[in-house]
């Protein structure tokens, strides 16, 4: 055969393949959990491989599908596509909030986050190679610190770290309304945040909950002493104030004041083992 034979063969070669692709179509059932197809090939024989070759081209949208073929028997010209979703349900793809910190192939401290697939499976991938060393899930250097001690409105703070994204970020503590404040604070080593409303406002110039002046003659709740507790006021001005006197709400209780951690003074209810008098729990061993 010529040259001029042999392009003219690949010219219709080429053209019957196309229209094999070109009649390829797909359907659901009944279900909405099947979908078939067929494809035709007018050469003599097609193998199982040039089937899903076929299927590959037409079907790269269907990830999540089982697939497999079936050759037509007649003359051998052609074979039948089946594709049947496979169980579980699809999922989003992308970065789920997961992390693992591990020594790779090269020694090298790695940050590793899990992906999630659209059908579902997961996998780590690395994400980052870690400055120093790992730290539990995440890098030593990504390590989340606060400098108020955590979630603390009444103290201002700088907190640093990496975010849910695992982006390396900074934020100071901060007034969001003339009465809360935006509070940041470490939170599974990740940098969180939270609204906070204050009972007396928020010091715009600190960044931080307004706290009243309050002082208790027995240091808090210390039931076998008798205190005087000397504060403000929930719900009114931080400067109005008021004086509570700890006292025996029954013969087996006591009403027990303290100051709040806002300045205001609180009480709680505290039931005595061995009875109450004069503004105290008795202490054990008294009858």
């Amino acid at each position: 055969m010529n040259k001029k034979g042999i392009y003219s063969l690949l010219i219709v070669l080429l053209v019957v393949f196309i229209g094999a692709i070109a009649l390829l179509a797909t359907t659901y059932d009944g279900n909405n959990n099947l979908l078939t197809g067929s494809v035709v090939f007018d050469a003599e024989s097609k193998s199982y491989s040039d089937c899903i070759n076929v299927q590959a081209l037409k079907l790269t949208e269907y990830e999540n599908v089982d697939m497999y073929c079936k050759c037509k028997s007649e003359e051998k010209k052609g074979c039948e596509l089946y594709l049947k979703k496979k169980a579980g349900v699809n999922c989003d793809a992308g970065y789920l909030p997961e992390y693992q910190c591990e020594i790779n192939s090269k020694q090298l401290p790695t940050l590793y986050q899990k992906y999630q697939l659209a059908n579902c499976n997961s996998k780590f991938v690395p994400v980052k190679t870690c400055q120093t060393a790992c730290a539990g899930n995440n890098c030593a250097d990504d390590a989340c610190t606060d400098s108020d001690g955590g979630n603390n409105p009444y103290l201002n703070g700088v907190t640093k770290g990496n975010d849910k994204f695992n982006k390396h970020v900074e934020f100071t503590d901060w007034c969001a309304s003339p009465d809360g404040v935006r509070e940041f604070y470490c939170r599974q080593n990740q940098v969180a945040d939270t609204y906070y409303s204050c009972s007396f406002g928020c010091d715009a110039v600190k960044g931080e909950c307004k706290k009243a002046s309050c002082s208790d003659s027995d240091e808090g709740q210390a039931i076998y002493i008798k205190g005087t507790t000397k504060g403000a006021v929930f719900g009114q001005p931080i400067d109005v104030t008021t004086e509570k006197e700890d006292a025996c709400a029954n013969s087996k209780q006591l009403r027990e004041y303290y100051c709040h951690e806002t300045g205001a003074v609180s009480s709680v209810l505290v039931d005595c083992s061995n009875g109450c008098s004069d503004g105290k729990c008795n202490p054990p061993g008294k009858n």
